[in-house]
């Protein structure tokens, strides 16, 4: 008797970044993947990690631009040198970048440690939440510790967008802690990965942002 034998799905590593170099007012080129842009004097690599200084009300996205995919995974660990003032810190990988706009996890760290996620599509710069925030369990963040976050972004009419978030060190989740479907016709389009970064305008003190062990994985053929 033979049995049917379902193959794998063929996954490929587009976006790798170690950040094992040091560069001044960007980020340079990825270790795979192309050069990051949006460089700015807030924004350099040192000791390991892509490091932004976020002002209050300021944000900043840096991408691999010329990364381009619909079907992706993306995993980054981030952290934070100090814990933020006011309304917290938003920390979001990017999916399907074009300059219609994008898909996001958006990460927010208060204050307290507190942590959550949500998931949001962004388009001609309004943002629209499309899957509401949820407190990931755990210890709370405490300042230098690392994050890591995962996006993924599969399929097209509908796309399917999902994420987890967890301490380093600790075990992966099973379960994605926000999973949606979303048809917003303008991000049914292959785009750019990167990293978008908000502080509260209510933040009395500025915090830089590390990111480092970016892995880009495209899903699919």
């Amino acid at each position: 008797m033979r049995f049917a034998v379902t193959a794998p799905p063929v996954t490929t590593v587009v976006g790798q970044d170690s950040f094992s170099r040091n560069v001044t007012g960007a980020w340079g080129r990825a270790d795979l993947g192309g050069g990051w842009t949006g460089g700015s004097a807030a924004a350099d690599v040192i000791d390991g990690a892509g490091r932004i200084a976020v002002s209050a009300a300021g944000s900043t996205k840096m991408r691999l631009a010329t990364l381009s995919a619909s079907n992706l995974d993306t995993v980054q660990r981030v952290c934070l040198e100090s814990l933020p003032t006011g309304g917290g810190i938003y920390l979001a990988p990017v999916v399907r970048n074009t300059t219609a706009g994008e898909y996001r996890a958006k990460v927010r760290i208060l204050a307290t440690g507190v942590v959550s996620v949500s998931l949001v599509s962004v388009v001609g710069g309004t943002e629209a939440e499309i899957a509401s925030p949820a407190v990931v369990s755990g210890p709370t963040y405490a300042a230098g510790s690392k994050l890591a976050v995962r996006l993924q972004a599969t399929g097209t009419n509908p796309t399917t967008v999902r994420a987890k978030v967890w301490l380093d060190g600790a075990d992966e989740p099973v379960e994605w802690q926000r999973s949606v479907t979303d048809s917003t016709a303008a991000l049914q389009v292959p785009g750019a990965v990167g990293v978008w970064t908000y502080l509260s305008a209510s933040a009395v003190a500025p915090v830089v942002v590390r990111v480092d062990d970016l892995m880009v994985t495209r899903l699919g053929q």
